[in-house]
């Protein structure tokens, strides 16, 4: 990829913030919703406290390493072909820099 400038990379840095918060809610609201079952003495304690081990170790470790450990223009691809982005939110000048790899995601599905 050619060299971003800093108004660039921030740009990056921020759309690539609202694609992990937005990811990642999805799983917190799954959890959440176990927090209430066990609150309504649906399920115990103890198979609320496995669900929580289990998102730690799953979800939050996986989206952890993927926002983390790669290069915020992949991110911000993938945000946008799984639709946690929308093209709006990206500018023009952006998304030069990433359209090929949003179309190699899309021909990769």
């Amino acid at each position: 990829m050619n060299q971003l400038s800093k108004k660039l990379k921030h740009e990056f840095r921020e759309l690539m913030e609202k694609a992990y918060e937005r990811e990642i809610a999805t799983y917190m609201h799954d959890l959440h919703e176990k927090f209430k079952d066990w609150e309504a003495g649906k399920i115990p304690a103890g198979e609320l406290s496995v669900l929580i081990h289990q998102y730690d170790r799953g979800p939050s470790s996986e989206m952890f390493s993927r926002y983390n450990r790669v290069d915020p223009q992949i991110s911000v691809a993938r945000g946008l072909f799984k639709g946690l982005l929308k093209r709006e939110e990206i500018s023009d000048e952006a998304y030069q820099f990433i359209k090929d790899l949003v179309e190699f995601y899309h021909k990769e599905s």
